[in-house]
């Protein structure tokens, strides 16, 4: 279980590195793609502008899209890369986690 809670707390750490880096890409390269406002981001005004919700959903929606090959360039390719494999990795050990919790809870 240590093991698992190990893996889980470096994969988070190297996908929230991937996340900023390749957002921060993106809105050098394509700003109008990232540029998301809803109706509660004044919550949010204090923040860098990757912590908002909504801007993070545009960029695992992007990571994981097609709209960024369009790009032609290395470094945005290797980060989605990584969060296309970080973040899917991160949900399962987290999953494996919570599961032998709750089984061995005892």
């Amino acid at each position: 279980m240590v093991l698992i809670s190990l893996l889980l707390i470096l994969s988070v750490l190297f996908y929230i590195h991937s996340f900023k880096k390749f957002h921060d890409l993106i809105a050098e390269l394509s700003p109008k793609w990232v540029n998301r406002k809803g109706s509660l981001s004044f919550f949010y005004e204090g923040m860098p502008r990757w912590g908002d919700p909504n801007v993070g959903v545009a960029v695992i929606a992007l990571a994981f899209g097609s709209k960024w090959k369009t790009l032609d360039n290395a470094e945005v390719n290797k980060y989605a890369k990584r969060i296309q494999l970080l973040l899917p990795f991160s949900i399962v050990l987290f999953a494996i986690l919570i599961l032998r919790s709750a089984f061995y809870a005892n």
